[in-house]
């Protein structure tokens, strides 16, 4: 039987609205709920994001140009993997224009028709793949934070930085003290799981899971005893939530993302997709 999961003693609420707290049995594994205070903006993002990657496959795979697939190498199931390099644009990041630039004819003193000099667009590169964990799981992967769309930047990553910083220490605040990764999953139907696996290293000492849409059911078990099912511990995903694994969490534990059935008609997130989760992995600069 699977040991009983419970949150421990150390829920606190928090500002901007956080409830967290760690998982008994599991060193290392937090459970946050509210993360965002603006969570259909995050989902916004990340539909549009998933959008744009999907169609830019698309436009790949049928614009006439020599195919861009490769065979993954480095990746965390032990199944034969192929992606493709797609490229999407995203507005500027921080703000929307540069600061005044005198050369360029631009000034910010006040005279009528002086106007700030308007960023351009940036491109951010991808790794697409159309199948993952299996049938109906599409998964897209940015590296470096720079790589990270500004949409999901701007929303996403300020809210998990401080929830990281609040369960694992004030360092994890500072966004800019660490690379960033992520990975963004879509799932298109209930049938579909993530299997078991443990994040690549290069993803970093943290993983964190920021989960979107319909629940799941994140299970765990110790890697050194192997698989076993039911899983050693399992808990509950809902919209606006996030797992945090750190320590033995993230290296001695697999863990696996399993689809919860709802009873009636689901709310699709986008399109044909019902659940999608972002999970942002950190590694010090």
């Amino acid at each position: 039987m699977p040991m009983s999961v419970r949150i421990g003693m150390r829920w606190a609420r928090q500002r901007r609205g956080l409830s967290a707290g760690a998982i008994d049995g599991v060193p290392g594994l937090f459970l946050c709920r509210s993360v965002v205070l603006d969570a259909d903006g995050v989902r916004a993002a990340a539909e549009r994001v998933w959008e744009k990657v999907t169609d830019a496959a698309w436009a790949d795979k049928h614009g006439g140009l020599p195919q861009r697939v490769h065979r993954s190498q480095n990746h965390n199931l032990p199944l034969e993997r192929e992606y493709q390099n797609v490229r999407i644009r995203e507005k500027a990041a921080d703000d929307e224009y540069f600061e005044p630039d005198i050369e360029d004819g631009f000034s910010m003193t006040g005279r009528e028709g002086d106007m700030a000099k308007p960023k351009q667009p940036v491109h951010c590169a991808a790794q697409y793949f159309a199948e993952y964990g299996g049938p109906g799981h599409g998964l897209a992967y940015f590296m470096t934070t720079d790589n990270i769309p500004s949409s999901i930047r701007a929303t996403l990553l300020p809210a998990v930085a401080y929830a990281c910083g609040e369960l694992l220490g004030p360092e994890y605040r500072d966004v800019d003290r660490f690379n960033w990764r992520l990975t963004l999953n879509a799932y298109k139907d209930f049938s579909t799981e993530f299997p078991y696996h443990k994040d690549i290293a290069s993803n970093g000492d943290v993983t964190c899971i920021y989960s979107i849409g319909m629940p799941s059911r994140f299970e765990l078990c110790p890697e050194a005893t192997g698989i076993a099912d039911p899983a050693a511990a399992s808990l509950e995903l809902v919209d606006n939530s996030l797992a945090i694994l750190s320590g033995e969490a993230r290296w001695e534990w697999v863990h696996r993302v399993k689809p919860i059935q709802p009873a009636g008609v689901p709310r699709m997130v986008f399109g044909d997709v019902n659940r999608m989760s972002l999970v942002l992995g950190c590694t010090p600069l």
